[in-house]
């Protein structure tokens, strides 16, 4: 929904998610809850767990976008793994940074089977590279922008090892 303020706070084990100021109650539709509380830290955490076992990897040819030509990789996942063993993602690695700069995805535990486009931008915490702004769009598997309807993410004032946790978080 355009215009509305996500946040959300997780501790590793916990979560708390809220909608412009208010927590995210069972009297949303479940998939907010589910959405914002498992997709969000997914995302966050998704360029540190590319190796994890029953990923699996395939080079692609590169493709070029605005000048710079990526190492294309197609990631996919073994039986039993995650959410969905049939969820796909194609990375774009820049060259010069080996970081993925965009990726082309589905999500076919959340129902959607034709991919969206997300270009990422990272901020450095703690001498990490961290993804802190995402946006996405529907697009094609050749990472053609379908639909100029673009949903921006942001993660701001990360910090590690704060002393966070669930009672210090007013609902």
């Amino acid at each position: 929904m355009p215009g509305t303020k996500y946040t959300q706070f997780f501790d590793g084990n916990n979560s708390v998610s809220k909608m412009d100021g208010k927590p995210i109650t069972g009297e949303q539709p479940a998939f907010l809850g589910h959405i914002f509380r498992k997709t969000n830290y997914y995302w966050f955490t998704m360029m540190f767990k590319l190796s994890d076992p029953g990923v699996n990897h395939k080079m692609l040819s590169s493709r070029n976008v605005d000048g710079t030509t990526y190492k294309v990789v197609e990631m996919s996942f073994g039986d039993n793994i995650g959410e969905s063993s049939k969820d796909r993602y194609i990375l774009y690695i820049n060259p010069k940074t080996y970081r993925v700069d965009q990726f082309l995805y589905n999500a076919t535990g959340f129902g959607l089977t034709e991919p969206n486009i997300v270009k990422v931008k990272y901020e450095k915490v703690d001498g990490i590279y961290i993804p802190t702004y995402r946006k996405y769009a529907p697009a094609d598997w050749d990472g053609n922008v379908l639909k100029e309807s673009w949903t921006e993410q942001f993660s701001k004032n990360v910090k590690f090892n704060n002393g966070y946790n669930l009672e210090s978080i007013q609902i």
